[in-house]
């Protein structure tokens, strides 16, 4: 199992590593099986906050009480999936496959954002600072300086160009 420690770059087989999904799965044991067993084992709770990115280009700014379930939810396999569904970011994530496996996703306190400017100790407000510095394709609530076109490079599952 990695050590993960705050403002920790994970790219997707660090991740899959973190949950314990892709080494010394139990006999038999499917790759959604291995996640869910081990994905308790998660951050810490302190990381409330998480960037995806594939190098200099940001997806998507989230914040969550658990960020391993929340990444789950996006790819449509956590609770939640069941009432929404993928979403963008998942829906990207899979149409992208196998390029998206080596995708970064960047966990962080709220603490780690005072470099963004003034957080007052909220999760939210450390959020929003960080979507205003990134401008992330995905993020369409409080986003001001996203087109939300992805460069021509990415695949995507909606028509947005």
């Amino acid at each position: 199992m990695i050590e993960v420690t705050a403002g920790d770059v994970l790219d997707g087989e660090k991740l899959l590593d973190l949950l314990g999904c892709r080494r010394d799965p139990l006999p038999g044991e499917s790759f959604n099986d291995a996640c869910a067993r081990l994905k308790k084992a998660g951050p810490r709770p302190s990381y409330r906050l998480y960037v995806v990115r594939d190098g200099d280009v940001v997806f998507y700014v989230g914040q969550s009480q658990n960020v391993i379930n929340r990444l789950w939810d996006h790819l449509g396999e956590g609770c939640w999936a069941r009432v929404q569904g993928k979403s963008n970011l998942g829906r990207l994530i899979k149409f992208n496959l196998p390029a998206s496996r080596v995708w970064q996703i960047e966990l962080l306190t709220v603490e780690d954002c005072q470099d963004y400017g003034e957080t007052y100790g909220d999760v939210s407000r450390a959020e929003q600072l960080l979507i205003d510095y990134h401008s992330p394709y995905l993020n369409v609530k409080g986003n001001r300086a996203s087109s939300g076109l992805l460069p021509e490079c990415y695949k995507t599952p909606w028509v947005r160009r």
